[in-house]
């Protein structure tokens, strides 16, 4: 058993600095799409994968640990328009449902995954912080694949899922529950090389990705801002693939991802 830690930020000086910008970037891009989109009606694409219930989860977040400028209002917003659409697919009772057309069992695309989302905004300040089971196995696995390193392999996806972003956020996971450094080190190198990928005034907020969450810039907005700031992510209780914590014997299910680590320079 490890004892949960109060979350810390990660980064501190250049890094940090550069984090905010990038997270700031992106909140004002997904900010100046909104207003773009808004006239029309709200945005169809709806999903916690790809869009607005996504956005909304990282901009309340930003709001949590940037108060009061007005993150909160255009993530509930955001969070109205995807539970807008996603009740507007439920067909009429005297209507047929296409299961091919059918997306409320996809977490990822489909209604569910706006529902936690609600859920997960209203209740994620009731959580308590507890202790959290580790497999001693999975642990010392992720040690060793958190010094072993990797050779360079030039471009990287900045993403969440399957990406730079979602690697550093697992270190930053494992570092912040257990104070071990080298996954620290592992974590702060990934957030380089995140950064790095970064094109100031292109894409969203500097990043050639989507808006959403799971692959988009919601979500490496999320990883970055866990990175410098003392608000707990709770968001990633959702990634069992890529954050083991509490989840005894998965840290194999992370065995591809972690495959990758980052070598600390």
């Amino acid at each position: 058993m490890t004892t949960a830690r109060a979350w810390s930020p990660l980064l501190s000086g250049d890094l940090a600095a550069a984090a905010l910008e990038a997270v700031e970037a992106i909140a004002a891009d997904l900010a100046a799409t909104a207003s773009l989109i808004s006239p029309f009606g709200p945005d169809p694409e709806f999903s916690l994968g790809r869009g607005t219930a996504g956005q909304a989860l990282f901009l309340a977040y930003l709001d949590e640990a940037l108060p009061g400028r007005g993150y909160g209002g255009l993530g509930e917003d955001l969070l109205e328009q995807a539970v807008e659409v996603a009740a507007a697919l439920r067909p009429l009772p005297d209507q047929p449902l296409d299961p091919a057309q059918d997306r409320s069992r996809d977490f990822c695309a489909g209604r569910s995954g706006v529902i936690w989302t609600v859920e997960h905004l209203r209740s994620r300040r009731a959580d308590a912080a507890g202790e959290m089971p580790w497999d001693r196995e999975a642990l010392a696995f992720a040690r060793r694949a958190a010094g072993r390193g990797c050779v360079d392999s030039g471009a990287v996806d900045p993403g969440l899922r399957q990406g730079a972003a979602g690697i550093a956020h697992l270190c930053n996971r494992l570092f912040q529950a257990t104070g071990e450094e080298p996954f620290a080190d592992a974590a702060r190198a990934g957030f380089g090389r995140v950064l790095e990928t970064r094109r100031r005034d292109e894409g969203i907020g500097g990043f050639q990705v989507g808006p959403g969450f799971l692959n988009g810039a919601a979500g490496i907005g999320l990883a970055l801002l866990a990175a410098i700031s003392d608000v707990e992510p709770a968001w990633d209780r959702l990634l069992p693939e890529l954050i083991p914590c509490g989840l005894s014997g998965r840290m194999a299910d992370a065995g591809p991802v972690f495959a990758g680590g980052f070598e600390a320079r």
